[in-house]
């Protein structure tokens, strides 16, 4: 399909073209000279491609003004929010969804509040479970347990802390809850992510020396003990391990091994892990200090 032919443009251009539409608007005005082309070029190509004029008057001038009145409205963090049968729940209160949390300091509980929303028109009794991962650890980790009156809503809190061992990066915590409705029993999740920024003589394991990338270069860290191994149960605080641990931890089940691995006739250097499986379940892995030359 051909939009325009230069014979088509040319007949549009004779019929009001740049030039003609500046005179004419000059005369009517009463000023002599040039006035801005861009609103005449603007006209002329809306002229030649109708497609184009009906796309910016429908889709982009809305979002332009949308821009113009709302600019911290459509740039702001919004949290997770999920509906499930007749659950509504996120985080933050039931007045405002919650914005980014921020941790900037080690060992400093931070309070997060969920908001439960019952849009059915009976009770619900709904059981909650709260888990994060690696040195994030939950204060009142056990479940909970709510029942929300028909049509009304609750709030619950949780209180997180970062402990030794925390990055600056960004950490998740995540709100399970599980409920009955019509016979059927129902499953939802949400999930708050938590800012960490913290002084760089908080991050990571105090006292282990770093390995220095050199410039241009890298490190084969399958091949180094410098490791410090750390291995921790859901919602528990992280237990670290001896430099270069090798092997299961007594307690937990929890391994760590440097060995060649085989995979498909291929053999390459590798450290292996396995998370705790006895006493609970977990989580397992190793950290490297590393300096950049």
């Amino acid at each position: 399909m051909t939009l325009f032919s230069p014979e088509s443009f040319e007949q549009k251009m004779k019929a009001g073209s740049v030039t003609q539409w500046s005179d004419r608007i000059n005369r009517r005005s009463g000023r002599s000279g040039n006035i801005s082309v861009l609103p005449l070029v603007y006209g002329t190509i809306c002229a030649t491609f109708p497609l184009l004029e009906i796309i910016m008057r429908t889709i982009c001038l809305p979002i332009f003004c949308l821009v113009l009145l709302f600019p911290a409205t459509l740039l702001a963090y919004t949290t997770h929010r999920t509906t499930v049968g007749p659950l509504s729940m996120h985080f933050g209160t039931s007045e405002r969804l919650s914005k980014q949390e921020k941790i900037t300091a080690l060992d400093e509980p931070l309070e997060l509040t969920a908001t439960l929303e019952n849009k059915g028109n009976t009770p619900l009794a709904v059981k909650l479970t709260f888990r994060t991962i690696e040195t994030f650890e939950l204060l009142d980790a056990e479940d909970k347990s709510i029942t929300l009156p028909a049509g009304g809503t609750a709030n619950v809190t949780v209180k997180v802390v970062a402990r030794q061992g925390t990055y600056t990066a960004h950490y998740p915590v995540r709100m399970d809850a599980e409920f009955q409705s019509g016979g059927e029993t129902f499953n939802a999740h949400i999930i708050q992510v938590v800012e960490t920024v913290l002084a760089r003589g908080e991050r990571g394991v105090a006292g282990d020396a770093a390995n220095t990338l050199p410039e241009r270069g890298g490190l084969a860290l399958a091949t180094m003990n410098t490791y410090r191994g750390v291995w921790n149960y859901d919602n528990r605080p992280p237990q670290l391990l001896p430099l270069g641990f090798q092997g299961n931890v007594e307690t937990s089940r929890a391994s760590i091994t440097r060995q060649p691995m085989d995979r498909g006739g291929v053999t390459r250097q590798a450290i292996g892990m396995h998370p705790p499986w006895q006493g609970g379940v977990g989580n397992v892995g190793v950290q490297f200090r590393v300096k950049m030359s």
